[in-house]
Parts: C-alpha cells; structure tokens; sequence
C-alpha cells in the first residue's frame, strides 16, 4: 500500500504542516463510499496511530467516521477499532 512506503508515518520528525496534511487526506479518503479506500485510510491512520505520535487526531477521525457512516460492514468496523488504537495489521 501506498501509506506503507510513504516516507513519514507521521514520526515526530514531521513538520507540522505536512502531518497536518496528511492527516486530513486520511480522513477524506475513508470517507469514501468504497470499502478499499476506507480500508487505505484505516491502516494509514493506524500507523500514524502508535503511540508517541497522532494518537488523539487518529482516534477523533476514526470516532468521527464511525458515528457519521452508515451501512459500514463488519469488516470496517474491526479494522476501524484496532486501527484506532495502532493495534492493526
């Protein structure tokens, strides 16, 4: 995927501007309707998820994509919940 050989997993050597960016378009992306790209934007935000990095802006979007989508399927759903706390694979 592309989020796995993107040069930043949102470390703390990003610059906040670009984080900030990056964070947005994953939040964009798994608003899709398409259960491919929600799945793209579950595990980009997971990586930028783990501990000692996005953590809280991970957790809002994911809350946020979960309360406001309807008709997600058991499958988002899991992946959504380990995503938000870094856990998926």
């Amino acid at each position: 995927m592309w989020r796995d050989i993107f040069p930043t997993w949102g470390s703390g050597d990003v610059e906040p501007e670009i984080a900030e960016a990056c964070l947005k378009t994953m939040a964009e992306v798994l608003a899709s309707p398409t259960e491919l790209c929600q799945l793209s934007a579950l595990h980009g935000l997971n990586h930028w998820g783990r501990p000692g990095r996005h953590g809280a802006d991970v957790e809002r979007t994911i809350d946020a994509f979960l309360e406001t989508s309807d008709g997600l399927t058991p499958r988002i759903r899991e992946y959504a919940a380990l995503a938000r706390r870094g856990l998926a694979l």
